[in-house]
Order: structure tokens, then sequence, then C-alpha cells
């Protein structure tokens, strides 16, 4: 039995629906609800059924007052719901439509019983149809078969024939007025037809009931049904309906799936590079080739860039803990260019580089002098190691250089092309421009090694300069790290005999000051007799104080471009003498009658890059140089100029002989290319080209990345809320069914879960795909190489934290505003 005591219900201040209804229905019987239309028919009947709740009163049940807690399990275990637009849920089929409350309520799902309701109003040839593909009719009858196969105490039927034709109607009329005969039906209707049928009339007027008859077949042995089967929806329930739920109309899912895949995808390529590690995969390949020589060198950052700096012997105590035998590498100077051997024979050097297809075509750029003992040295020589000051040891990468082009000797006018390797040995080859040194051996490399790089480049298209990294580096990498190399003995360096330049050091910026005027000037050393004015007469020298200058005239002519009266004077004097030698009369005007006596004697400041040097450098004389030039020379003293010369040979780098496959591993961890100082072998030019193209790659991936995360976040939120709108039927009707506010929010939980790892799925495999067959393919990264854009477990997982933290920021936002919302206003769109 439920009664109703004194129930009320107001919207607002200004508008009461409802006012001290008192009512009390049976367990038995047809009742039929009338009235005008607003009166408050449907208000009751919501509030009767527990999905409105009343202003002032109370509804007991069974003797049992419903409270708020209770409410949910009542609507689940005791009442049912025949809603004037049937409400059924679009999401699910016939079939599913009905025997949802069963699993809402954990009852066994029972075939038989499910066929012969459906038998009975004739819907078992449509079990498995849409319920948007039937008629007004069969809607109906689904409505009533969903609200039967729960066997609830009380059927609730708001206008259950309104939508129907006569005979339709009547049919439904029949069989919920036989229901009736076993449990209490309500039903608002203002139809004479269906009021026919009721055994009990309540007409609500002027917000009240206004003809009553109380009780029909009071019994009140009925127990607390409603508080009975309290348990919560399994999770089998909650993921069925998650699962139907997101699956309806799954075109909505593309652009949201679309969007934040490529997020991932975005940031997948940002962890991926910032993860990738060089170091791994130049111990893959040092240990697959066997590589035991190591060269250390020294960095440092400047705007961003790695600029290479000299070494000194100081150097060497920072690997004093790692027990290394260090040997120097250095590199000659002449004319401050890095002394090379000659390419001879080639009309276009560049040409023949460019399309030759075998390995040992390539040239060395620059020769590295390594000293170092003979027993490091493990592989097979041809003759013997250097034991003279003047010998080399050479590769027969090399050799095998001169025996395809020849090589020009430094005792011979012809171009020699030697048949072997023995034909070079003792001979003499130039060692810059007029010094040689004597071939005392051939470094015999096993080149079948790198047979694999080789076919490589041998595959590789001729035109390379449109890719972004080229296969051809690899053996660039392998010329310029090993078997450009020559080794000396200890003293080799030490025992040339002259520097190879008279020059100072170009990188240098050389200043002075001279009447509060800086000008930068191009040094030059004594070291010959040069003729200057001193102002008295001109005479010669070869040797200067420290603290005297000679400047040229026309690094003096400079001073003189605001002397208006200057050229007046020069045009009478060469009148006077009568000279037509306009440069050489100018010259000597301006040296003897007009500048020297103001300059001559005078103190200019020296520095060298911005550093004062010297401020008391007295000016003896001016040399004749022709004025108008450019040539800004002065002269100075070698003691004071002499250090920043140039100096003939520069400590490159340090190498090492590693065998110990472990100790290898962790020095090249130890010292990697972020350090000062890098620890690097033969493919570390390679993969350090690669590792910064990959770097710049980077920067538009990071870009992406944030770009697509706030719009996929933007997306996702406006996805989540137009779904839950779309849903809010749904939920609604989901909720009348007795699933309570937190069961929901589970179910659109499970939702965006399910969403997340189908998301989480589809970016990996397309991930997967443009790392492999993409990317890899666009930026050839070549043999030696591991892709950088392979996935991890630990990508895996960040993008998966990522994924999940966006679609529950969406779901926290609908979980907030589904519970300020009541079942009416959810049902019907409010």
């Amino acid at each position: 039995m439920i009664e109703l005591r004194n129930v009320s219900k107001i919207y607002s201040q200004n508008n009461k629906i409802l006012d001290n209804i008192n009512l009390c229905i049976g367990n038995s019987g047809m009742i039929a609800i009338t009235g005008k239309n607003g009166c408050g028919k449907t208000t009751l009947l919501n509030i009767i059924g527990g999905v409105d709740t009343c202003t002032n009163g109370s509804i007991y049940i069974d003797n049992h007052k419903l409270e708020h807690q209770n409410i949910d399990d009542y609507r689940k275990n005791y009442v049912s719901f025949i809603f004037q637009d049937y409400n059924l849920i679009n999401e699910l089929n016939v079939y599913e439509n009905i025997i949802l409350c069963l699993k809402i309520n954990n009852l066994k799902v029972n075939e038989n019983d499910i066929d012969e309701l459906l038998d009975k109003l004739k819907l078992n040839n449509l079990k498995l149809r849409k319920v948007n593909q039937l008629s007004s009719g069969q809607k109906q009858r689904v409505a009533i078969a969903r609200a039967l196969v729960k066997k609830p105490k009380i059927i609730l039927a708001d206008e259950p024939t309104c939508n129907l034709d006569y005979k339709n109607a009547n049919n439904i009329m029949e069989l919920l007025k036989n229901i009736s005969n076993e449990i209490p039906v309500l039903i608002v209707t203002h139809d004479d037809n269906i009021i026919n049928y009721a055994d009990k009339i309540i007409e609500l007027k002027d917000k009240t009931i206004k003809h009553d008859s109380i009780i029909i077949a009071e019994n009140n042995n009925h127990d607390e049904i409603y508080n009975k089967n309290n348990k919560k929806i399994n999770f089998k329930t909650k993921l069925f309906i998650s699962r139907k739920l997101l699956l309806y109309k799954p075109y909505r899912l593309i652009p949201p799936v679309l969007m934040i895949s490529f997020s991932i995808i975005f940031l997948l390529l940002s962890l991926t590079i910032k993860n990738y590690s060089i170091v791994n995969d130049s111990i893959k390949n040092n240990i697959k080739y066997n590589i035991k020589l190591y060269e250390i060198k020294k960095y440092k950052l400047n705007n961003n860039n790695k600029e290479l700096v000299m070494l000194n012997e100081t150097d060497k105590k920072e690997f004093t803990n790692d027990n290394l035998n260090l040997y120097n590498v250095y590199n000659l100077n002449e004319n401050h260019s890095i002394v090379k051997f000659f390419k001879i024979n080639m009309d276009d050097p560049f040409e023949l580089i460019r399309i030759k297809k075998d390995l040992y075509t390539f040239f060395p750029n620059t020769i590295d002098i390594v000293e170092c003992d003979t027993n490091e040295i493990k592989e097979e020589i041809i003759g013997n190691y250097p034991n003279n000051n003047n010998e080399i040891l050479i590769s027969n990468y090399l050799v095998d250089y001169f025996i395809k082009n020849g090589v020009s000797l430094y005792d011979s006018t012809e171009v020699f092309v030697p048949k072997n390797y023995n034909d070079m040995l003792n001979k003499k080859i130039y060692f810059g421009d007029n010094n040689y040194a004597i071939i005392s051996g051939i470094i015999k490399y096993n080149l079948s090694d790198f047979e694999e790089l080789k076919n490589i480049y041998q595959n590789s298209p001729k035109n390379n300069q449109d890719y972004l990294f080229y296969k051809s580096y690899i053996l660039n990498s392998l010329v310029n790290n090993l078997y450009n190399k020559i080794f000396v003995n200890s003293s080799f360096i030490s025992s040339l005999n002259k520097p190879f330049l008279t020059n100072l050091d170009n990188r240098n910026i050389y200043s002075i000051k001279l009447n509060d005027k800086s000008i930068n000037y191009k040094p030059s050393l004594l070291n010959e007799e040069i003729e200057y004015f001193n102002g008295k007469e001109w005479v010669t020298t070869n040797e200067l104080n420290d603290n005297e200058a000679i400047i040229s005239t026309a690094f003096l002519y400079e001073l003189i471009n605001n002397d208006k009266n200057y050229y007046d004077k020069i045009s009478s004097y060469l009148e006077s003498t009568g000279k037509n030698d306009v440069s050489e009369g100018e010259k000597n005007f301006f040296l003897e009658n007009y500048y020297s006596n103001k300059l001559i004697g005078n103190n200019i400041e020296l520095s060298i890059n911005n550093k004062l040097i010297n401020k008391d450098i007295k000016i003896i004389g001016v040399t004749s140089s022709y004025i108008y030039t450019n040539d800004f020379n002065v002269y100075i003293s070698n003691n004071v100029i002499m250090p920043y010369q140039e100096k003939y040979s520069t400590l490159k780098s340090f190498v090492f002989f590693e065998k110990d496959i472990k100790k290898r591993k962790d020095l090249l961890k130890k010292y990697d290319l972020d350090d000062t100082y890098n620890i690097r072998s033969i493919f570390t030019d390679d993969l350090e080209s690669i590792y910064i193209i990959v770097k710049r790659f980077n920067n538009f991936t990071n870009v992406c990345a944030i770009i697509f995360t706030i719009l996929s976040l933007l997306i996702i939120i406006n996805y989540t809320m137009d779904s839950y709108s779309k849903k809010k039927n749904t939920i609604g009707i989901l909720m009348s069914l007795g699933i309570n506010k937190k069961e929901i929010n589970m179910i659109l939980l499970f939702e965006s879960i399910i969403l997340s790892v189908f998301t989480i799925l589809f970016s990996s495999i397309l991930y997967y795909f443009i790392s492999e067959y993409i990317l890899k393919f666009y930026f050839n990264f070549g043999h030696l190489v591991s892709n950088p854009f392979n996935l991890t477990l630990y990508n895996i997982i960040i993008i998966s934290i990522f994924t999940f933290i966006s679609f529950f920021i969406s779901f926290t936002i609908i979980m907030k505003k589904n519970n300020k919302s009541n079942i009416t206003d959810i049902i019907y769109n409010r």
C-alpha cells in the first residue's frame, strides 16, 4: 500500500502545483487520475513514482516512511513507469530495453519468461529491432513489457494511449486492466474511454483532490519491498550500459578520437626524441664492429652551439680516475689552414667525390697526427712503425686512394701512381706546402668489416642533397675518424725544425688607439728590413724595441679625413715642385711637410681581442706604403706580438685504445655529447648529425603537441558535454528505473575509460605506422641508427596518463552537472 500524507509541491513562491494531497492506494485495481491540463497530474504521478520529490508532506510505503536514502531502491524494486513518450533507450534494441530492468536489479534473465512476455504483447518478431524503427503502438508495448518484466508492486502510466489509434489503445487498456487484477495501476489521462476502465477515479482540481474513495482492497502484508533488493548494480551491467551508450552513433567519436590521437602522436614524438640517446647506438655499433680506438674532444656551448676547444696537457688530469693511456692528436697549421694531403689528377674533385661509388675513393679533408706507442696498433703493419722524427704510419685506405688517383711526391715533378702498398714505403710525400714526411709503414685495416656500409652507399641515390640526412655521412665518419689518422712517434711534433707560418693568427682582433680614435689594423711581424720616415729623413731597420711602433701611410691618411685645408695644400705643393706623380708626390708631401711632425713621437695603445696589451708604445716613424690602400699595417716588436702568433700545431684531442667492452660502455655513458669532454668513436659524428636533426624536429613537435593538447582538451570537453546533452533523456530513464546518481556517474566514467583505452590503442598503432613507415623513410636514418621514434613502455604509460586525465577532466564537469540535476529535469531535458 502507498499512502500520501499532506503532500504539496511548490516550484517557486508563486507556483504551487499540488496542495495538501492525501491519498491511499491499495494493492490492486486501476486508478485513473484526471483533471485539466496543467493541474499537476503528471507531477503527482512522478512524486508517487519517486522520480520527483514533494516540497511538504510524506509518502509511506506499507506503513514505512519513504526516506531519501531509500528512494533509488524504491524506484528499482517497487514501481514501474510507462511514460507518455515511451522513454525507451534508443541505444538498445527491443530485447535489451526489456531485460535492462532485470540487469539493474541483478535478477537472472529467464529467456522462456521473456519470450512468453513478448508473445503476450505480440513483440516476439521484433526482439532484435532498434526502437527507432518501431511504430508508436509497438513502442508502447515495449514500454509495458519493460515495466512488467521486473514484476513491480505498482505500475504508473502517464497518458499510455495518447499516441495510439483506437484499436491499439483498447488493446493496451485491456492488458493493463488484466494486470490491475494483481497490482495497482495508476493512469494519468483525460480520455473518457480510458476512464471507463478505471475502478477508481481521482480528479485533481484547484491543486488538490476533489474526490477520492480512499482505499481499494487494502492489504498491509507486503514486506519492505522497496528496501529489500538494495544491492548495487554489478560491474558487468555497468560496462554493458557504458558500451551501448558509447557505440550509439559511433561516427560522433571520430573528431575527438582523431584530435586526441594527433595530440598523443606529437606528445610521443616529443617524448621519444627527448629520450633518444645516441650513446646506445654508439655502444651497439662499437661492439658490432669491434672498434677499439676512441677519441676525447673538448667543447664549450656558444649560443646553443657546440664549439670545439683546443686541449692542453693539463686536460689529461680530468681522466686520472679512468686509468686510460691517453695519446695526443695534433693538427698542423700553415698560413691559417690545416695541413692537407694534396688532391691531384682531378678535373673536378667535388664531382669526383659525389659520383664515385667505391668506399675507397673518399679523400680526407684534414690529417690527424697521433703520437702513440707501437704496441697499441694491433692491425697488420706493412713496413715499420715510425722510428725517426720525420716518418709517418698511414692507413691502407690512403694508399688505395693513391693507387687509384696518384700522388705528388716531394722529390719529383711527375705524378706517382703506385701499383701496390710496398711501392709507397719510404716515399716522401708533401706535408704542407714546403715540407715532407716519409712513409715508413702502412696499417692494413680490414675493410671488409664495413662492407655493409659500403653497400648502403653504393645503393643510395646519386643526388643526395635533397635528403635531410645523407647515408654517405657514415662513410665520411669512417674516413675522418679512422683512416684519416696517421701515426708518428712521440717526438714528431717537438722535433719540427721551424714553424710552418710567419703570419699572425687572423682569428684575433687587433686595434690601436691614437688621439682618442680606435682603428682595427693588420699587424705584421718584422722579419726583414723596412724603410720608414723618422720625421727628418728616410731610414731602414729590421728590429724594434718593445715600446716602439712604425705605422703605415695609409693608416695615417685615415686620420686626415676632416682636414679641409689638406687638398689645397697638396695642390700648391705639386705646382711648386712640378711633379706629375700624384701618389708619390702626395706621399712625400704628406710625410715630410704635413703630418709627420704631429704624429711621430706620439704614444698609441695596443689592444688584442679588446684586451689592452700596452699603452706606452711610441710612434718612431711612418712607412712608405701607398696611402690610398686599406693596408693599415703596424709594425711592433716581435717580442710583443709573437705570443699571438698562430701555433704551427694544435692539440686537437686525445685518443685511447680500449679492449674491454664493459669499460667502453661505461666511458661512453660517462662522457656523452652533452658534457664538456666527449668520448667519441668513428660513428659519433654520424650519430650526432642525426641527433641534431632530430632535436630540431623536436622543436616542431613540441609546439604541435602543445597546440593539439589544448585543442583536444577543448574538443573532448565539448564532445562530452554534447554527448551528455544527447544522452540526458537516456540517463533520466536509467535513473527512473532505479539507477542512482553514483551508479550513473560510474557508467559515465566507464564510458570515458573505454574511450580512453580505445584512443590510446588507436593512436599507438597510428604512431607505430607513422614512425616506422613515414618518418623512418623520410629521415633515412641509415644502417647505424636505431629509429629515434621507437615506442617504449615508459612513453606508453605517459600518454596513457595524459589521455585518462583529459577524459577525467571532462567527466568531472559532467558529473558535477549531473549531480545538480533532478530526475524529471533530466528526463524532460529541462
